[in-house]
């Protein structure tokens, strides 16, 4: 038998942020047409395949009405996972909330994640949609500049006549220390008849940048090149053979291109996408 121990506080910030859910919920169904509202209960405890407790105490709840664009319900501990509070997030729309994203992700998962995933899933006439489960990564930007790569994975409250969502329930989780790699993933699991849930669907979009992104000549490189290895701007004109002037105009040009404050950054973003 499986023993979980949550110090107090935790346990009472746990069973409000439910309450809070549930009570939302309730207030959903005056709204709604009963007969198209599924057991919102139950779906709750159904976004953790093994164990809800533990993994709301690290996640944070959303709902979202798309036909409204906007983030309805929010769980209390946003703050903790994706640095913003939970009612600042409640006031933004889901277009907002996407304008947080990091610009390279915010394209990918609008015009690749999204119509892929959302591609297969309609494909799939035979699966109940409220058994189907997708996630898929990103980068957040929080208030000091810095990203957080969280994870959201969300399921369908509702769909119209052509199977289109229209509210969705899940969650975001911060994977900042556990996803490394340069690459966004959409991933899609269905609940099968024993109620096990089956990664039916996996794709994985790189986020390297390529030298050409940036329209970075081949001088341009030689000099980040020569930057990465120490080399004093003196020695670099000698190594070069170009002038201390033909140097700055280039290393110009470089921070310009790549949007970076200093060439030291320059190097790290190299580093990062294997240019050197």
């Amino acid at each position: 038998m499986l023993t979980i121990t949550i110090n107090g506080d935790k346990f009472y910030s746990l069973i409000k942020l439910l309450q809070n859910l549930v009570d939302y919920i309730k207030q959903a169904k005056i709204f709604l047409e009963a007969e198209r509202v599924p057991d919102f209960e139950k779906q709750i405890l159904a976004l953790n395949d093994d164990n809800p407790v533990i993994g709301y105490l690290d996640s944070v709840v959303f709902v979202v009405d798309l036909r409204k664009d906007q983030i309805t319900f929010v769980s209390s501990n946003a703050l903790e996972v994706e640095g913003y509070e939970a009612d600042e997030l409640t006031r933004m729309s889901a277009t907002d909330y996407m304008n947080l994203m990091h610009p390279k992700d915010a394209t990918v998962v609008v015009n690749s994640v999204f119509v892929d995933g959302m591609t297969f899933t309609l494909a799939k006439t035979n699966f109940s949609y409220d058994k189907i489960k997708t996630a898929f990564n990103y980068r957040l930007k929080q208030k000091n500049g810095d990203y957080k790569m969280l994870m959201q994975q969300f399921s369908f409250l509702m769909i119209d006549e052509n199977r289109n969502p229209l509210m969705l329930i899940g969650t975001v989780t911060d994977i900042t220390d556990i996803h490394q790699k340069k690459e966004l993933f959409c991933r899609i699991t269905h609940q099968n008849s024993k109620g096990k849930w089956e990664k039916i669907y996996e794709r994985f979009y790189p986020l390297t940048e390529l030298p050409d992104n940036f329209n970075l000549t081949s001088k341009e490189m030689e000099i980040i090149s020569f930057v990465h290895k120490g080399c004093s701007r003196k020695e670099i004109a000698v190594r070069s053979n170009r002038s201390i002037e033909t140097l700055n105009t280039q290393r110009k040009s470089i921070l310009n291109k790549t949007g970076c404050k200093s060439m030291t950054e320059v190097v790290v973003l190299a580093k990062e996408n294997g240019w050197i």
